[in-house]
Formats: C-alpha cells, sequence, structure tokens
C-alpha cells in the first residue's frame, strides 16, 4: 500500500502529509491541467448538451445513418484509405441530429468485452458557447476523452504533457500532432491495445460535429486531414458541416486521393422523412390537446394530407422547416387548430428578392412569427439581439436583470412568450426557470442579419453588443463594491473549512448576471461598433470605480484565469492609448500575486496593492485607496516589476516550505523564467502572460478558494 511513498505519519487512523509516488502525482496533475484545458460539455453526452439535444425520430434517417454506419464498420481495403467521413448538408437539413444519433448508436452497440469504445472521443461545435466554438480547446478536449475512455492512452498523453505543458498553447496543428498523434503512434508500437486484427473488432471513432461553427475551422481541417494517414488504423473520424467554400477547399485534394469520403445529405430524399415526423408529431400534439381542440371533430384527421404534403413541398428537404412549424402549432395556451389555421393564411413577404433562396420558405416562417410582435420591433431587438449575441447562455432571470438598462422582466417574458417557436424553451417555463435560453437554430440569426432576407425585421450584427457592453459595464457599476460577499474576518484572513459558508454568501451576493458580466464584458466591448471615445469613457469609468473590486468578484466566482485573458485582449488594443498600458500593467499585477489573490480575494486590496511597485501604473492610480499606512517603508516596496519578481524568487528559492502545492511551484518556475530575462526594462514591459503558459492565463485554473 505504501510503496513508493514518504514522508507520512499514521495517528489515530488517519494518514497526514502523504507524499505518495512521484509519477503517480504528476500524472493526476497533469490529468487536472488537461482537463481544465479542455471543454466538457462539447461531448456528445454532456449533461449540459444531451437534454436538448436533437435526435432522429425513430424510422427517420435510415438510409443516411445506415451509410455512415457501414463506413465505419468497413475494413481498410487497399488501395482505399479512407479515414475521414465528411458529412455536409445545408442549415436545418439534419446533420446535428445524425450525427448526435450515430454517436449514441455506437456507444449503444459497444459490448461489455469491448476494450475499445466504439466513439472514442466527440467535439459537437456551437456558436452560442465561447469555449465551444475555439479551435484552440478542440484537440485537448479530445486528448482529455481519449485519455479517458482508451486503455493506455492516459499514460502516453499525459507523458507527452509532462514533458511540455506548453503543447496546451500552441496551434491546432501542434496540439494534434504532439498531443493525439505521437502518443498514439507511441502506444500502437508498445501495445496490443489497437491492433484491429488481433482484436477482431470494427474501428473507434473521433467525431467532430458542425465544424461550421469553429471560429478558426481551416485550422482543424488542414492538420486533421494532413495527419489522418499517421493515426493508428484503429481510428476513423466523422466531420459534419455546411457547404461552405472554404471548408470544401480544405477538404478538396483529400477527396480526390480518397482519403476523405465525402456524403452530401442533399443526395438523400428527406421528403418521406418528413411527412413521417409531421404526421406523428401532429398525432401527438392532438392527443395531448384534445380538450383544447373541440372545433376539430374526433373522425377528421387533422391536419389532412393534403397540408402535410403542402409542407413537406415547402421544407425543401429541411428538417427545421418542419420542427419549427411543430413548435410553432404547438402552443402552451393558444389552440394548435387557430394556430395551425394562422400559418396556412400567412402571406409570404412581399419582397421577392430572395424567392429562389433555398432557405426562403424558412424565411417565410421566421418572418411569419417575427410579425405576432411586429409592432415593437425595438423591443423585438433589445431581447432577441442578446440571446443570439451572449457568449454564454443564461437563464430567463439572469437574462432580465441583465438587459433592465432597455427593458423591464415583463417585457422580456413577453417577447419571449411570442418566440417560443424558435427558442430552446420548455412548455412550462415562468421567469424563475434555471434552463438557459437559446435560439433553436443558427439559422435564425443568419436570417436577421441578412437585410435582403429580414426585412424590416434586420438586426446590424454588433447592436446587440453595444447594448450588452451597457448592461455588463451598468450591473457591475451597481453591483460591484469592497468585499462584495460580505465575508467575516475569519474567511478573508485564514484558509478553513467553512467553504459552505462562502457558497453561499456568493449565491446571495454575485447573480448569474454579475458572473456573465464580469466575465465577458471586454469581449462584447471589442465585438461592438462603439467608437473609440465611446469605449474610452466606459473604461475611465469601470478603472476608476470596478477595476480592484472586478479582480475580487474573479476570484471570488474562480476565473482570475479569464480576468488575465481578458486584460491581455484589452492590452492589446492599441487604439485604447493609455488605458491599453494600465490594462497591461494589471495583468503583471494579477500574475504576480495570483496566490495571494486566488486563495484570498480582498489580497487584492490588503495585500497586493500595498507591495505594488512603486512606479507601477496600478499604484499609482489607486494610490488613495491604500490602506492606512499602506506605504509603509518606501524602500521595502520595490520600484519595477521586475525587481519584485526577482526578490519573489529569490525568497522562494531560499525558502522551499513557502511552496505549497503543485501550483505554487509552477508558477515559481514561471516566474525564475521571467525573472532571469535580460530584455526586461524598468516599468516590466513584457507582461508576464507573454511567457506564461495559456492554460494558467484562461479557464478554470485557478487555485479553488478556501479563505
Amino acid at each position: 500500500m505504501f510503496q513508493n511513498s514518504s514522508g507520512f505519519h499514521i495517528d489515530g487512523g488517519q494518514f497526514y502529509n502523504i507524499h505518495g509516488d512521484h509519477n503517480e502525482i504528476t500524472n493526476v496533475y497533469m490529468h487536472d491541467l488537461l482537463r481544465n484545458a479542455s471543454v466538457l460539455h462539447a461531448a456528445h453526452n454532456s449533461g449540459e448538451r444531451v437534454k436538448n439535444a436533437p435526435r432522429c425520430m425513430s424510422g427517420t434517417r435510415e438510409d443516411v445513418i445506415s451509410t455512415i454506419m457501414t463506413w465505419i464498420h468497413n475494413k481498410f481495403v487497399p488501395p482505399s484509405n479512407q479515414r475521414i467521413l465528411w458529412l455536409h448538408g445545408l442549415a436545418g437539413e439534419g446533420k446535428s441530429a445524425i450525427a448526435q444519433t450515430v454517436a449514441e448508436n455506437l456507444c449503444a452497440e459497444k459490448r461489455t468485452s469491448d476494450l475499445i469504445p466504439k466513439l472514442a472521443a466527440s467535439f459537437f461545435f456551437s456558436r452560442a458557447h465561447e469555449d465551444r466554438s475555439s479551435a484552440a480547446r478542440v484537440f485537448p478536449t479530445i486528448a482529455y476523452q481519449l485519455s479517458n475512455n482508451l486503455p493506455g492512452a492516459r499514460d502516453v498523453i499525459l507523458r507527452a504533457l509532462q514533458e511540455d505543458s506548453s503543447i496546451l498553447d500552441l496551434s491546432p496543428n501542434d496540439q494534434l500532432e504532439r498531443l493525439i498523434v505521437q502518443p498514439l503512434r507511441l502506444l500502437e508500437l508498445t501495445s496490443n491495445v489497437m491492433d484491429v486484427k488481433k482484436l477482431g473488432m470494427s474501428y473507434s471513432v473521433i467525431m467532430i460535429e458542425a465544424l461550421d461553427e469553429c471560429n478558426d475551422c481551416t485550422s482543424i481541417v488542414q492538420p486533421l486531414v494532413a495527419m489522418s494517414t499517421l493515426l493508428p488504423h484503429l481510428f476513423k473520424i466523422i466531420i459534419t458541416s455546411r457547404p461552405e467554400s472554404g471548408i470544401h477547399d480544405c477538404f478538396w485534394e483529400s477527396i480526390t486521393c480518397g482519403i476523405t469520403h465525402p456524403l452530401a445529405l442533399g443526395d438523400f430524399d428527406a421528403r418521406a422523412d418528413i411527412c413521417s415526423y409531421l404526421v406523428t408529431s401532429f398525432s401527438e400534439i392532438r392527443r395531448r390537446n384534445r380538450r383544447r381542440m373541440t372545433t376539430v371533430p374526433d373522425s377528421f384527421q387533422w391536419p389532412s394530407q393534403d397540408v402535410i404534403d403542402r409542407f413537406v413541398e415547402k421544407s425543401a428537404g429541411l428538417f427545421l422547416y418542419a420542427a419549427s412549424i411543430i413548435r410553432f402549432v404547438d402552443h402552451w395556451f393558444e389552440s394548435p387548430a387557430r394556430r395551425l389555421s394562422k400559418l396556412l393564411t400567412s402571406q409570404p413577404p412581399v419582397s421577392t428578392l430572395l424567392k429562389d433562396h433555398p432557405y426562403a420558405p424558412l424565411d417565410h416562417l421566421y418572418t411569419h412569427i417575427l410579425s405576432t410582435i411586429q409592432d415593437y420591433i425595438s423591443t423585438l431587438h433589445a431581447v432577441l439581439g442578446p440571446v443570439m449575441s451572449l457568449l454564454v447562455p443564461l437563464s430567463i432571470r439572469d437574462l432580465s436583470t441583465l438587459l433592465s438598462p432597455y427593458v423591464d422582466a415583463d417585457e422580456v417574458a413577453a417577447v419571449l412568450e411570442r418566440l417560443q417557436p424558435v427558442l430552446r424553451l420548455s412548455s412550462s417555463w415562468n421567469l424563475e426557470s434555471p434552463e438557459p435560453i437559446q435560439i433553436y437554430h443558427q439559422s435564425l440569426r443568419e436570417f436577421m442579419n441578412d437585410r435582403r432576407r429580414s426585412g424590416n425585421f434586420y438586426l446590424n450584427p454588433s447592436s446587440p453588443h453595444v447594448k450588452l457592453t451597457n448592461c455588463c459595464f451598468h450591473i457591475m457599476a451597481k453591483m460591484l463594491r469592497y468585499n462584495i460577499c460580505q465575508l467575516p474576518s475569519h474567511l478573508i484572513q485564514t484558509q478553513n473549512n467553512e467553504g459552505h459558508i462562502l457558497d453561499a454568501r456568493r449565491e446571495e451576493h454575485i447573480p448569474g448576471s454579475l458572473r456573465y458580466a464580469c466575465q465577458y464584458w471586454a469581449q462584447h466591448l471589442l465585438l461592438s461598433s462603439l467608437s473609440v471615445a465611446g469605449a474610452r469613457q466606459y473604461l475611465d469609468e469601470f478603472i476608476d470605480s470596478n477595476l480592484l473590486h472586478w479582480i475580487e468578484c474573479m476570484s471570488l466566482i474562480g476565473r482570475l484565469g479569464k480576468a488575465v485573458q481578458a486584460l491581455r485582449l484589452l492590452s492589446n488594443q492599441k487604439r485604447f492609448g493609455s488605458h491599453a498600458d494600465i490594462f497591461m500593467d494589471c495583468e503583471t499585477f494579477i500574475l504576480a500575486f495570483y496566490h495571494q489573490i486566488s486563495t484570498a480575494p480582498l489580497a487584492v486590496h490588503l495585500v497586493a496593492l500595498p507591495a505594488c511597485p512603486r512606479q507601477s501604473l496600478i499604484r499609482r492610480r489607486f494610490a488613495h485607496t491604500l490602506p492606512q499606512g499602506g506605504n509603509g517603508n518606501a524602500d521595502c516596496v520595490p520600484l519595477t516589476w521586475d525587481e519584485l519578481l526577482r526578490r519573489t524568487v529569490k525568497a522562494r528559492d531560499t525558502q522551499p516550505s513557502m511552496l505549497d502545492d503543485d501550483d505554487d511551484i509552477q508558477s515559481h518556475n514561471l516566474l525564475r523564467n521571467v525573472s532571469s530575462r535580460t530584455d526586461v526594462r524598468g516599468n516590466w514591459s513584457v507582461p508576464l502572460a507573454k511567457v506564461l503558459p495559456e492554460s494558467i492565463t484562461q479557464g478554470n485554473w485557478s487555485v479553488p478558494f478556501a479563505c
């Protein structure tokens, strides 16, 4: 039990101060590092997305699914070497539902005797989630899933990460090669675990869905195509996307040389499946709402076959069109029969500029739904625009609070009620419903951002970001303050086991709307069309009134790394002039005192600021807020950042006991590298984040709060 362990003692049946096998401890740390760099809710079966994930209704899309499953199970027969299946189709043709269904089928196929999972890893992109649209997070996520799902993969992947943790900050091309391809090839050479012939089984799939919703899809496709043949023969890759020209160009050469098998969803006749879907769905609506459909005699077919055929014809192969009709008709209050009658008598938009557009029927449906509040277009834009532009979806309550400068909660509820057919919203929702609000499909955003298609409903893509920028600054100015959680002194100053008190205070004083504002104000500012003067006005007020309180709050919610990321974005904006300089200085400020601030948020004011270098912009800006006597002996306060960093490294070198855990050890090693640089100048012109791994400065890396 205690092999390779040392430095422990036993007292009363409890173990203290155990320092186990170094390799095991390192692996645990590296696994946590990889986990934090991955996107857990991007997996096909993640708790966040699986409940509302689209799926093919039983008995539909069987021809497409059968084709995909056959391709997966077929063995490589020379000269064929197809490693990638690219399923492409227009928005609304059902790619996501097919991918989810195939993924679940693969998981269901796995026998208990199988060592290898049929689905090795998956990443489902989404523009509605910032991290699920990031190219930088794809391959760390896949590597993390492989390390958990594939026997033997954990050791080789973590070994690669241990040898060079900067892999997580490299380009997707290098991440794929060094974090996935090379480790798996090593595993193939040293183990029989991936010998398909000996195992007598089919292949294991890596699935990437909705690639077109990635912020840099080329950086994903190109390395996958280039390195797919270097992966062990066990693996096949399925990618779904729209047939966008950039993606097609990346696949073209691999298609011609037989590495990629293109599968066009439009080549499959979906009319019978759409008809089956409509008939089944309308029957279910009638069954559930029979008491509210007294005008429809039981002996009548509802709707008639002519109506079904009309919808099938207008759908033009888009399952999204059929699904949107069902959601519109299936209303919680108004009679479904009346809703259907309204839809059948509605007229197409007057404009015929795009009458031959493949999405013309969908545009007509969207126009009809939005026209239910056409007299309140400004309110519609004030609610729907932010819903489509949020970087992370919010609950109705948090959304209403965030948008309070423009609309009140009742107006938000009224708009959402009218827009229920185009939103992911349960039929029993209310203002206290916890589920996040999202649009049902990205095609609605594209419709509203195209003036030719949406007409009076057109919404400039940058306009919601202007509103959200104002909303974020407004709620931060209103709610941020010193000791926002009103923590008692014993929780502020010492580590303890009363985390439940902090959780309750955090829930009470930092609502979801404020959490969102603190994490994403910088991104919305940069995505908005605000003038430089307008942006600087916001920044002036924020820096003077809320900057330090914001850092405290970001520490409390465990997002101090995201604070550094936001500051880095802003410090790179030279158009902000002196504001960019202070954000660069603030970035260094957080990283220099990262341990103190992350473990005791009020250390921002009580420890870090008083110890800040005398020439730092942060100290100069907030000298008036220093605690009484905070200036202390001027000779004891470093003059510049590089002097402070060198003192810190020297102190830690001479007192190793100061390094409490792996986080301290890693940050200490990084500080040593920084302080030994010869190109730093008096005011530390190179921010620490430039030489720190991005895994430290993004995501949820911060040390758990225990004060």
